[in-house]
């Protein structure tokens, strides 16, 4: 019995070390006012095509949008691209893909309020890898229940723009 003991600990320990160490991100959980004035661009847009690309080595989702409404940043009627972590490379040979946690999807023809930023290659990237994502549905961004909850997407400009003429560090916890 002893043999088998020290045989199965061999054996896990092995299996450790063959597979290497372990690494994870950290997120950190931004406030709104920080999301706010991360952001070079806020703008309720209207997803259109998803394609998708490899950057260093990792797949990335490229979706096209249309500015319906803007608070600043990007005009009305603007086409914008957003890259987001993750997404399925095809053709050739071989199939990749990939899947990133609390990566967004967004779905042809449904508006989202976004607070984004540049990224490489001319596209926007969401402030906070998603936090500066927020839905809209019948009309209402969904808004942290802290900043108001659900409001009518001009409601939730609004917001986002009077946040922004304060600065960043008001000291407003949300």
């Amino acid at each position: 019995m002893l043999r088998y003991n020290v045989t199965l600990a061999a054996l896990c320990g092995a299996a450790f070390a063959v597979a290497g160490p372990a690494s994870a991100t950290t997120m950190e959980k931004l406030t709104f006012d920080d999301i706010v004035a991360a952001s070079t661009a806020c703008v309720v847009a209207e997803a259109g095509d998803v394609s998708y690309t490899e950057i260093n080595g990792s797949v990335f989702t490229l979706t096209s949008f249309t500015v319906t409404k803007a608070a600043f940043g990007l005009d009305e009627g603007a086409q914008f691209t957003l890259a987001t972590p993750g997404g399925r490379l095809s053709g050739g040979s071989v199939s990749m893909t990939e899947v990133n946690a609390g990566a967004p999807r967004f779905f042809k023809s449904r508006e989202s309020l976004m607070l984004i930023e540049p990224a490489s290659g001319g596209n926007y990237r969401l402030v906070g890898y998603n936090q500066g994502l927020f839905n809209v549905f019948d009309g209402n961004a969904q808004l942290p229940f802290s900043i108001g909850g659900p409001v009518d997407v001009d409601e939730a400009i609004d917001i986002v723009n009077e946040r922004r003429s304060r600065g960043p560090g008001d000291g407003i916890a949300d």
